[in-house]
């Protein structure tokens, strides 16, 4: 298990945080189309051990040729990072402020970089976030949205209140020569 996947493991989504109310539809015998789930989404992560910093991963398939005929099943039970290549995934994000980031130390964390092999559609719900990369940034806002196309990336919130960001993370294939963090 990676130290991310444990520090997730560890730690609970704060008290006070959002939560995602997920509706799911399908088909009844008949072949009506009916609700087949209407509730909170259980499946919250608390991103690198922090309560307040919370994933919620509403939707995952592993292609995107999926079979809605198929009997449900909550799908999106357990934190992936990236979508298998043919797969994807639809989550909220809750980054707190890069104050409440500090270690043990006291020292500020770094926005985390990473890079996935997807095209992302990151749209900011309410809230304020930096969109960091190598050499450049830009200050996003609600309602905006950014297709991320598979470049290494960070987010850094530098108000004091969280952002509320919707992910859909669509496979794709590597960049060659350019790992995937």
């Amino acid at each position: 298990m990676s130290k991310l996947a444990e520090a997730n493991a560890s730690v609970k989504p704060g008290a006070d945080t959002v939560q995602i109310r997920r509706i799911v539809t399908g088909h009844n015998e008949k072949g009506e189309a009916v609700i087949l789930e209407d509730r909170i989404c259980p499946n919250r992560f608390a991103m690198g051990g922090n309560a307040e910093f919370v994933d919620t991963e509403i939707w995952h398939l592993d292609e995107t040729s999926n079979d809605n005929a198929k009997e449900y099943s909550d799908p999106a039970t357990a934190f992936g990072f990236t979508p298998p290549r043919n797969g994807n995934i639809c989550r909220f994000l809750e980054i707190p402020p890069d104050s409440t980031l500090g270690t043990d130390d006291g020292e500020e964390v770094k926005p985390l970089f990473h890079r996935t092999a997807s095209v992302d559609y990151a749209v900011v719900i309410s809230g304020e976030i930096i969109a960091v990369m190598d050499g450049d940034q830009t200050v996003m806002k609600a309602g905006d949205i950014m297709v991320q196309r598979g470049t290494i990336h960070a987010w850094s919130n530098k108000t004091d209140k969280p952002c509320l960001m919707l992910f859909v993370l669509c496979g794709a294939d590597p960049i060659p020569g350019l790992p995937v963090l």
